[in-house]
């Protein structure tokens, strides 16, 4: 099972939003008489719920923006336990800004628990992750995209990170070809492409979207 606080703006979400949300996953209609009753009873049900079988994640996306303090509200949250037996697994999502916000000596006890992957570029995977993609929605890549689309679309998600003369620093070539980015670039020649009537996306259509940049 999984739960998530539906909450949009993440700067929102509060210790009591996040065990709210647990309660409603796990359908408590039991209501605590004060926080210390709340985390008891969310102990209580996710012990008995583990046990019968059930494993479950608290996931929240764009978690760059949640306040420190929940964050490390977050680390007692994991540590609902039997023994070595966690009731509940957690995955924070975020942008860069997660990895510099991990770093904050306020929360270092769930940093020191945590463990971080984070996406690189895909690089030349880029025609496997498109090909993986469309044949997914039962699309055929060679009906869609030319061969010579792919190059120009991960030249297009390359750029020059130039840093000056007076730092001493060469400039260093950035590949921008995260999965996000090559969605948003897909999109962006499909409808393209339809404009223009054509039938495929070639390298010319992906040029003419850095024109039209």
């Amino acid at each position: 099972r999984s739960s998530d606080p539906a909450r949009i703006d993440r700067r929102e979400i509060g210790a009591n939003t996040i065990s709210e949300s647990i309660m409603r996953e796990l359908q408590v209609n039991k209501k605590p008489k004060s926080s210390e009753d709340r985390d008891a009873i969310i102990r209580e049900v996710l012990t008995q719920s583990y046990k019968a079988g059930n494993r479950h994640v608290l996931v929240i996306d764009e978690a760059h923006d949640l306040p420190d303090d929940v964050i490390k509200q977050l680390k007692r949250i994991w540590e609902m336990a039997d023994g070595f037996t966690k009731f509940i697994g957690i995955i924070l999502i975020g942008q860069n800004e997660m990895e510099k916000k991990l770093k904050n000596h306020f929360i270092r006890e769930f940093t020191y628990r945590a463990t971080q992957v984070v996406i690189q570029p895909l690089g030349h995977e880029l025609k496997d992750y498109l090909t993986l993609k469309l044949k997914a929605v039962n699309v055929e890549p060679a009906n869609l995209l030319l061969d010579d689309a792919y190059p120009a679309m991960q030249q297009l998600l390359t750029g020059t990170r130039r840093f000056g003369a007076n730092t001493g620093k060469a400039d260093e070539i950035v590949d921008m070809s995260y999965p996000l980015n090559v969605n948003t670039l897909m999109k962006n020649a499909l409808n393209l492409a339809a404009q223009l009537g054509e039938r495929k996306i070639s390298a010319e259509l992906v040029s003419q979207l850095r024109r039209n940049a």
